[in-house]
């Protein structure tokens, strides 16, 4: 399973807020970078784009590739970089 966080959706609502922040205190920032580091990583995609006004594409992706039975910790990473941009 892999989640992208290159489009995400940001929903007000004061119930999940209240819920994030109880997730987010639970995940250590050095230990997410860890992890990051042995089962993720940050790219940079340059595509051909006729469209753009320089004729390019800049996007960034970030992406964690876990066995679907880490759902939840994936879950728990993404909600994780959403709230602490």
């Amino acid at each position: 399973m892999v989640i992208n966080f290159i489009d995400t959706l940001c929903i007000n609502n004061n119930k999940l807020n209240k819920m994030m922040n109880k997730i987010n205190n639970k995940l250590n920032p050095n230990w997410v970078t860890g992890f990051t580091d042995g089962e993720g990583y940050f790219m940079i995609l340059l595509e051909k784009n006729k469209k753009s006004e320089n004729k390019w594409q800049v996007k960034p992706c970030f992406q964690i590739a876990l066995h679907t039975k880490d759902k939840d910790l994936l879950l728990q990473i993404k909600s994780f970089f959403l709230w602490n941009r």
